[in-house]
């Protein structure tokens, strides 16, 4: 990827480090990449960063909609992390392990004290359209893992991918990152949105930058409060002492962050973590 493309803010594609050649097999192409980590582990600890991930994604997603990519396969495992909250590198394959295998390692630091960059990985079945097919329409012979997609019980017709990238997305919102329950966790604001995105007609569900717009318009809303509450999925079946020690750190850093007026949502482009990447 080239500039202005490369350092565009929006970009939410792994980066790229370098591209080897095998002496043994000139035909074949290693790709370096950053390690990362798995975008929901640790869990959120407050509203705050949920939004600052739902927003991450968004604007990946807008940005390539924007250079006419659809991704086709938008789904909770083609989103990663990187490795701002780990204070050492961990084995690529145990995170749970240093990279030597000889200590155990894990997330040290919170979101909101080194605010994490969100990635959308796996380009397999991506496809960029040329600005002419406004909009492209085209049958889906390949389809990414989303089978509850309304287009895909008709494979015979065709199909434009944009909208059905909206539809994955909406999914991978309310099924994954909110984890079914928006209400209990305090975002009951974003439901009709979400309901747009995975409305039955595609012609009603909303473009990504519609989306986008809609979103940050919401979040605008929302009290700092609000934003500082208990990210608390599933909370109602977990066991009293783990919620205690999960609620007492929380507690003692939401002090922390008020009296030193650390932002509630991480972040932002200009307080992104500047964390090297771990590639080792």
């Amino acid at each position: 990827m080239e500039e202005p493309q490369k350092s565009d803010p929006r970009n939410h594609c792994m980066p790229l480090i370098e591209i080897l050649q095998p002496a043994d097999d000139p035909a074949e192409s290693l790709l370096v990449m950053a390690l990362c980590s798995k975008w929901d582990s640790p869990e959120f600890e407050t509203l705050g960063e949920a939004v600052d991930c739902i927003r991450q994604i968004f604007e990946g997603v807008h940005f390539l909609h924007d250079h006419r990519i659809a991704h086709r396969d938008l789904k909770n495992s083609n989103i990663m992390m990187d490795t701002s909250l780990y204070p050492e590198q961990f084995h690529p394959l145990r995170p749970d392990k240093s990279q030597d295998y000889t200590k155990d390692v894990s997330a040290r630091f919170s979101r909101t004290q080194r605010p994490p960059k969100y990635y959308i990985i796996d380009y397999g079945l991506a496809r960029r359209y040329d600005a002419s097919e406004a909009p492209p329409m085209e049958q889906t012979d390949i389809f990414g893992s989303d089978f509850t997609v309304p287009e895909f019980k008709a494979l015979d017709k065709p199909h434009n991918p944009f909208p059905i990238d909206v539809y994955c997305l909406g999914n991978v919102i309310q099924k994954d990152v909110l984890g079914g329950e928006a209400e209990e966790l305090g975002f009951g604001w974003i439901i009709p949105l979400i309901r747009d995105m995975t409305a039955e007609d595609p012609n009603q569900r909303p473009t990504i930058s519609e989306v986008v717009l809609r979103f940050d318009t919401e979040v605008a809303s929302l009290k700092a409060s609000t934003l500082r509450a208990k990210y608390a999925l599933s909370w109602g079946e977990r066991e009293w002492h783990e919620k205690l020690v999960k609620t007492v750190p929380y507690l003692f850093r939401r002090i922390r962050f008020v009296l030193t007026r650390t932002p509630p949502i991480p972040g932002g482009q200009a307080n992104r973590s500047t964390v090297p990447p771990l590639t080792g």
